[in-house]
Protein backbone atom coordinates (compact mmCIF):
# COMPACT_ATOMS: atom_id res chain seq x y z
CA UNK A 1 0.00 0.00 0.00
CA UNK A 2 0.78 3.72 -0.52
CA UNK A 3 0.54 4.29 3.12
CA UNK A 4 3.24 1.25 4.18
CA UNK A 5 5.54 2.44 1.10
CA UNK A 6 5.82 6.18 2.58
CA UNK A 7 6.60 4.86 5.95
CA UNK A 8 9.33 3.06 4.58
CA UNK A 9 11.28 5.95 2.39
CA UNK A 10 10.58 7.83 5.56
CA UNK A 11 12.29 5.60 7.50
CA UNK A 12 14.95 5.10 4.43
CA UNK A 13 15.72 8.65 4.85
CA UNK A 14 16.01 8.57 8.59
CA UNK A 15 19.19 6.61 8.16
CA UNK A 16 20.46 9.54 6.15
CA UNK A 17 21.95 12.47 7.35
CA UNK A 18 19.59 15.77 7.86
CA UNK A 19 17.37 12.71 5.85
CA UNK A 20 18.45 13.89 2.70
CA UNK A 21 18.86 10.23 0.30
CA UNK A 22 22.35 10.13 -1.33
CA UNK A 23 24.08 7.46 -2.88
CA UNK A 24 27.06 7.64 -1.08
CA UNK A 25 25.40 7.22 2.33
CA UNK A 26 22.36 4.69 0.90
CA UNK A 27 26.12 2.14 -0.97
CA UNK A 28 27.64 2.38 2.52
CA UNK A 29 24.61 0.98 4.70
CA UNK A 30 24.46 -2.51 5.51
CA UNK A 31 21.66 -4.80 4.45
CA UNK A 32 20.97 -5.31 8.20
CA UNK A 33 19.97 -1.59 8.61
CA UNK A 34 17.81 -1.16 5.54
CA UNK A 35 15.82 -4.67 6.89
CA UNK A 36 15.32 -2.72 9.68
CA UNK A 37 13.83 -0.28 8.03
CA UNK A 38 11.26 -2.07 6.88
CA UNK A 39 13.14 -3.46 3.18
CA UNK A 40 13.17 -6.95 2.16
CA UNK A 41 16.83 -8.90 1.84
CA UNK A 42 16.88 -9.02 -1.79
CA UNK A 43 14.92 -4.94 -2.12
CA UNK A 44 17.99 -3.88 0.03
CA UNK A 45 20.28 -5.38 -1.78
CA UNK A 46 18.60 -3.71 -5.27
CA UNK A 47 19.19 -0.94 -3.32
CA UNK A 48 22.51 -0.71 -2.58
CA UNK A 49 24.11 -1.78 -5.89
CA UNK A 50 21.42 0.95 -7.49
CA UNK A 51 23.06 3.63 -5.10
CA UNK A 52 26.80 1.86 -5.96
CA UNK A 53 26.16 1.93 -9.40
CA UNK A 54 25.51 6.06 -9.10
CA UNK A 55 28.40 6.42 -6.56
CA UNK A 56 31.05 4.99 -9.06
CA UNK A 57 29.66 6.44 -12.25
CA UNK A 58 27.92 3.65 -13.83
CA UNK A 59 24.77 5.77 -13.82
CA UNK A 60 23.59 9.20 -13.22
CA UNK A 61 20.68 11.12 -13.35
CA UNK A 62 22.17 13.05 -16.51
CA UNK A 63 22.35 9.97 -18.14
CA UNK A 64 19.06 8.03 -17.13
CA UNK A 65 17.61 11.40 -18.62
CA UNK A 66 19.25 11.22 -21.82
CA UNK A 67 19.23 8.05 -23.10
CA UNK A 68 16.12 6.90 -25.18
CA UNK A 69 13.83 4.42 -22.82
CA UNK A 70 15.59 0.92 -23.92
CA UNK A 71 19.22 2.78 -23.07
CA UNK A 72 17.79 2.80 -19.64
CA UNK A 73 16.45 -0.40 -19.16
CA UNK A 74 19.91 -1.84 -20.80
CA UNK A 75 21.59 -0.04 -18.09
CA UNK A 76 19.18 -0.91 -15.07
CA UNK A 77 19.28 -4.44 -16.13
CA UNK A 78 22.97 -4.28 -14.82
CA UNK A 79 21.21 -3.81 -11.33
CA UNK A 80 21.57 -7.06 -8.99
Amino acid sequence: SMAAADKIFARVRGLCPRGRLSAAVIAQCDVAALRGVGLSNQKAGYMRDLAQHFVDGRLSASQLRRWSDEEAIAALTDVR
